[in-house]
């Protein structure tokens, strides 16, 4: 199944320029992250993770957290690109930020055309493209060290379920796609994007230092194939309406 582009080369639209090849939005996230050291990069992996549904609200939520291969390591900043299916839920805001984090710049959100969730990501709706940065902004607070064997948690993200009738009617797992490729040495999934982009802590002032990321999805998996989708949804965190509204299970 091949992606059908707009005459732009792009299933996102030629006013998407921060994943399609005209860069603007993607190239000022990275300078706003400070310059980066040049050293051995160290491995950060990243997830989402812990999703909960808000009955009263219709509001679902999800942990972002990060894992270091190296003790002792702290994040600088971080380009928060990711993919969803916009017909089952709208991204809203990233919201509870751990101590000194916060965002950084105007958050973006970019809908393709309809042939681009199934064609690239094998989602039943047009994928969506959130685009934003958080930054360690106050440099006086308690160091928050990403944990090697454990998760550590940075934020979290809150989406509206486009039909709250979905969760009702049984499990609900929303994908969630990172911007990284299966081999992160290609990058993200579009031209135009650096995809996820993290920096750490250099302990020299004006500068960070450059990370190597890993990806773990959520609700979705990779190909084991070239070419596209990229991969598929799975169903391996959900939630259901019978745990966490409460109700009786049949």
């Amino acid at each position: 199944m091949n992606t059908k582009f707009k005459k732009d080369g792009c299933p996102f639209g030629k006013n998407s320029g921060s994943i399609c090849g005209y860069g603007f939005v993607v190239i000022l996230a990275v300078f706003l992250l400070g310059t980066a050291a040049a050293a051995q990069n160290d491995v950060i992996t990243v997830r989402f993770a812990n999703p909960r549904y808000e009955c009263s609200s219709g509001l679902y939520r999800v942990d972002a957290e990060l894992q270091a291969r190296d003790a002792l390591r702290q994040v600088f900043g971080m380009n928060l690109r990711f993919f969803y299916d916009a017909s089952v839920m709208e991204f809203v805001s990233f919201e509870g930020f751990a101590s000194g984090y916060g965002l950084l710049g105007e958050t973006t959100k970019i809908k393709a055309n309809p042939e681009s969730g199934p064609n690239l990501f094998g989602f039943s709706g047009p994928a969506e493209y959130v685009n934003g940065a958080i930054q360690l902004l106050n440099v006086s607070a308690q160091p928050l060290f990403i944990a090697t064997g454990t998760w550590t948690r940075l934020f979290t993200l809150c989406f509206a379920v486009a039909e709250p009738a979905a969760v009702e009617s049984g499990p609900f797992c929303p994908s969630l796609v990172w911007d990284l490729q299966a081999d992160p040495a290609e990058g993200a999934f579009l031209p135009g994007s650096n995809g996820v982009v993290l920096t750490l802590v250099s302990g020299e002032l004006g500068v960070s230092a450059a990370a190597e990321e890993r990806a773990v999805q959520f609700n979705w998996a990779y190909a084991v194939h070239d070419g596209k989708p990229f991969g598929l949804p799975v169903a391996e965190s959900c939630v259901r309406v019978e745990v966490d509204c409460g109700e009786d299970t049949p």
